[in-house]
């Protein structure tokens, strides 16, 4: 049977293919390469440039070409075609570069260039500019053009792509910092607050100020809890999480969590209650024991009659850790936010004394960190079940 020659990929999926990249890419040097290289394949170029906008100069970020051109260059706008182009918002399309009195020709004449196209990277208060050089004096084709103006457009949306998410790295970060500095300054404080209510025990003589003493005693424990729940947010905000993988069995991970748990259930008057599972996972056995005992605390604050039960169970490659209850449960319209963070169900007053409404956003980063999967499923007035997917051992 013959063998099939090598084919080109069609112009189409080629700018299909540069669209999927652009989209992963994850930074502006990754996006110049992607785009010098799809212009020249795209074009029949003997060159491509990648420019952006400085101030009032064109800086030539990256270049692919037979042989060197500017790359790493800077040039005022005013004496530059590529200048031209982002002052304009309008693609330049040059037969001979000798004839355009827009071309510096002395910082062409060195060069093979003798014909060009440039696009604006945005014709709306344009960014940078890409262009396609050709070593022959010619009229560059409409289809050429197009394919230019075409490949401007992607690069453009990656542009705004990769600032956008760099604003919210950015953003994550200042938050994550500001959550850490707030933290540790409201620890001395909260230390102060508990020696001084220890001291205030031992003199309360009174039911009255026993009771009072009892009340500001829960109120620091209360915001001890919240203290901590925030700095765990600012840990895991930083990105400083290391995942240290290793084969565990699951009822190492669910009998120590049922022991320790156990007894918070008993005082709602609801019981824990752990279904033994023999099936081995590979996770994080740290991370994925604070995954699972947020979960558990949170199937037991909202649960004031019948049980909580965790489990697992084996599909194929994969074991699901379970954690259900019969609670209040979630309304479908909130099922899809109560792993953000201070939301709690239920509470829409704010009530601290219920809860911080950390635990699942702490539950749903760490998750994301580990690379598992975790859904739930809920009936309100009936109870909640939620599921962790990770690999099986």
């Amino acid at each position: 049977m013959p063998v099939a020659p090598d084919v080109a990929p069609p112009p189409i999926q080629t700018l299909i293919d540069l669209v999927q990249s652009l989209s992963l890419a994850t930074s502006q040097a990754e996006i110049t390469a992607t785009v010098i290289r799809a212009i020249r394949r795209l074009t029949d170029a003997d060159g491509a440039t990648f420019v952006f906008k400085e101030g009032e100069c064109c800086y030539y970020a990256d270049e692919d070409a037979i042989a060197p051109l500017w790359k790493g260059r800077r040039f005022p706008l005013a004496q530059c075609i590529t200048g031209w182009a982002m002052d304009n918002g309008r693609t330049a399309v040059i037969d001979d570069i000798r004839g355009d009195e827009r071309v510096p020709q002395a910082a062409y004449r060195p060069t093979f260039v003798r014909s060009l196209a440039v696009a604006p990277v945005r014709t709306n208060t344009p960014i940078a500019a890409i262009g396609a050089y050709w070593a022959t004096a010619k009229r560059p084709a409409d289809a050429d053009i197009a394919m230019l103006q075409a490949i401007a457009h992607a690069a453009a949306l990656a542009l705004q792509n990769l600032e956008l998410v760099n604003s919210l790295k950015e953003a994550a970060e200042t938050k994550a910092r500001l959550l850490t500095a707030v933290g540790h300054d409201l620890r001395q404080p909260l230390q102060s607050l508990t020696l001084f209510t220890s001291v205030l025990e031992g003199e309360a003589k009174t039911p009255t100020a026993k009771a009072a003493v009892g009340q500001i005693n829960a109120a620091v424990d209360r915001m001890a809890n919240m203290l901590g729940s925030i700095l765990a947010l600012a840990e895991l905000g930083t990105g400083a999480i290391t995942v240290q993988r290793s084969d565990v069995p699951v009822d190492t991970l669910l009998a120590p969590l049922e022991a320790e748990m156990a007894p918070q259930a008993t005082a709602k008057g609801i019981s824990l209650r752990r279904v033994p599972c023999s099936a081995r996972i590979s996770t994080d056995p740290g991370l994925m024991s604070a995954v699972l005992r947020n979960l558990i605390a949170n199937s037991i604050r909202y649960t004031d009659r019948g049980r909580v039960v965790i489990g697992a169970r084996r599909l194929g490659d994969t074991v699901t850790l379970i954690v259900g209850d019969t609670g209040i449960g979630i309304e479908a319209a909130k099922q899809a936010v109560i792993f953000e963070e201070f939301y709690q169900i239920g509470n829409s007053a704010r009530d601290f004394t219920s809860g911080t409404g950390v635990g699942l956003a702490i539950v749903r980063r760490l998750v994301d960190i580990l690379g598992h999967h975790i859904q739930v499923r809920s009936i309100e007035g009936r109870g909640s079940l939620f599921t962790v997917t990770v690999p099986a051992a």
